[in-house]
C-alpha cells in the first residue's frame, strides 16, 4: 500500500526493548505499530525519559530540536504522542509547534481523575497552577515532587488544549469535551494475539499490574487470597510488576507476612518484568486474579485470555466495555471481596468448567485481532490530522 501520509510517532528511547516500562498507551502502540505501517509512513522520534525531571528537560531539548528538523524535512504532517503523561506529551506538543504540525495526542486515561496514585476528583475546568499544587501535595508527594508534578501538570494541560485527543472510551472522551478539548471518535475495544504455547498449569493464580499500587488493587488481592487459604492453605499465587516510586514493595511484603501467607511469590523491579516473563507465567497459570480498582481497558487481561487463562476481575465500566461479552472474564462487583474469593474458589473446584472457559478464551482472542484496532487506530489519526488543520471529513467516511 502507498504511503499517503506521514506521521511523526514520538516514543522513549528504550521503548522497542520493554514498552511495558512506560506505560499502558505505549504497550497497546508496541502491538500494533507494525499494522500502522501499512496506513502510514511512520517516523519514530526518540526522546529521554527517565525519573529525574531536569535531566530529562535538559536532554530533551537536544531532541526536541533535531526532531522538528526532521519532521519538516522528511514533509511528516502529524505527530502523535501514544501515552497521555506530562512528561510524554509536554515533549511531542513543543516539538510539533516547533515544526508547525498537527498534535495529536491518544489519551487511556482521563487526566487526574484516571491516574494511578491521584484521588478520584472530577473536573468541570482546567484547573489552574495553584489547584494543581493542592492536589498533587494531597496526593502524597513531599513538596518538591509536589511542585513538579504541578509543573508538568500545568505544561500537560495547555499542551493538550492545542492538540487533537483520539480517546480511548466515550466515557474519556464526553469527560475530556467538557473541559473543552478537540477530540474525534473514541477507539473502543482492545486486541489480542494467540499464544500458541502450551505449558503445564502449576500455578494456582497469578496478578499482574504495572505499576504494582494500591490503585491497582494489590491489598484486595492479598485479603482475597488469605481468604482462598483457608480453604486451599497449599495454593500457590504469583505477583508479577512494575515497582511504583510512590508504592513502598517492602510494605507489601510485611502486609503478606503478617497473615501468615507463605505461598505468594513476589517479582517486582523498577523497570518492569519483560513481557515474554509475563505470557510464560500466565501460560502457567490457572486463573489471572485483577481486582484492580482504577483502570480503563487493561490489556493484562486481553493478554491472559492470549494465554487461554480465564480472568476474575472486578466489574470497572472499562472492563466491561472491552471485555463484557467473553465468557471467561468473570465480573466481580468492585470491593466485594467475599465474592470475589467464592469466584475463585469454585472455579478451583469445577475442572470442566475451568477448561471450557480456556476453549472460550482462546476463541474471544481469535475474533479480536490487534489489526481491527490498527484499523480504528489509522482512522482516528486521518480524522485528527484534518481537525488539525481545520478541515472537516464528511461523517460517512470515518465509518468506511
Amino acid at each position: 500500500m502507498s504511503c499517503r501520509l506521514k506521521i511523526g510517532i514520538g516514543i522513549p528511547r528504550g521503548f522497542e526493548k520493554n514498552p511495558e516500562r512506560f506505560g499502558g498507551g505505549y504497550v497497546r502502540l508496541s502491538r500494533i505499530l507494525n499494522f500502522l505501517n501499512e496506513y502510514f509512513c511512520l517516523y519514530k522520534l526518540f526522546y529521554n525519559k527517565s525519573n529525574i525531571f531536569m535531566l530529562d528537560l535538559l536532554v530533551n531539548v537536544f531532541y526536541i530540536l533535531k526532531n522538528s528538523y526532521m519532521l519538516r524535512k522528511h514533509g511528516v504532517v502529524a505527530l502523535v504522542t501514544a501515552n497521555p503523561s506530562p512528561r510524554d506529551v509536554g515533549t511531542s506538543c513543543i516539538t510539533s509547534k516547533i515544526a508547525r504540525l498537527a498534535h495529536i495526542v491518544y489519551v487511556n486515561a482521563v487526566p487526574l481523575t484516571g491516574y494511578v496514585g491521584y484521588e478520584p476528583i472530577e473536573l468541570d475546568k482546567i484547573p489552574t497552577f495553584k489547584q494543581l499544587l493542592r492536589i498533587t501535595r494531597d496526593s502524597g508527594r513531599q513538596l518538591i515532587n509536589s511542585i513538579i508534578e504541578a509543573i508538568e501538570f500545568y505544561l500537560f494541560f495547555r499542551c493538550l488544549k492545542d492538540s487533537i485527543v483520539v480517546p480511548l472510551t466515550p466515557d474519556i472522551a464526553s469527560r475530556l469535551k467538557r473541559l473543552g478539548f478537540k477530540c474525534v471518535e473514541p477507539i473502543s475495544g482492545v486486541g489480542c494475539t494467540p499464544n500458541p504455547t502450551q505449558y503445564r498449569r502449576w500455578i494456582d493464580a497469578v496478578y499482574v499490574a504495572s505499576p504494582l499500587h494500591p490503585d491497582k488493587g494489590i491489598y484486595d488481592l492479598i485479603d482475597i487470597w488469605e481468604i482462598i487459604a483457608r480453604k486451599m492453605p497449599n495454593s500457590l499465587l504469583v505477583i508479577v510488576g512494575r515497582e511504583d516510586p510512590t508504592f513502598d514493595i517492602v510494605r507489601l511484603k510485611i502486609y503478606i507476612e503478617e497473615r501468615g501467607l507463605k505461598n505468594i511469590k513476589v517479582f517486582a523491579n523498577k523497570q518492569g518484568i519483560p513481557n515474554n516473563i509475563i505470557i510464560k507465567l500466565l501460560s502457567q497459570a490457572k486463573l489471572f486474579l485483577y481486582p484492580t480498582k482504577k483502570d480503563v481497558t487493561p490489556l493484562v487481561v486481553s493478554e491472559a485470555l492470549s494465554c487461554g487463562t480465564p480472568v476474575v476481575t472486578y466489574n470497572l465500566p472499562g472492563i466491561e466495555l472491552a471485555y463484557g461479552e467473553c465468557e471467561a472474564v468473570i465480573r466481580v462487583d468492585p470491593g466485594n471481596k467475599e465474592m470475589f474469593a467464592s469466584e475463585v474458589l469454585r472455579l478451583f473446584s469445577q475442572q470442566s468448567r475451568l477448561e471450557r472457559l480456556r476453549v472460550v478464551a482462546t476463541s474471544w482472542c481469535i475474533n479480536n485481532s490487534w489489526r481491527n484496532i490498527a484499523l480504528k487506530t489509522a482512522r482516528a489519526y486521518a480524522h485528527a490530522i484534518l481537525l488539525g488543520y481545520n478541515m472537516k471529513v464528511p461523517q460517512e467516511n470515518l465509518k468506511k
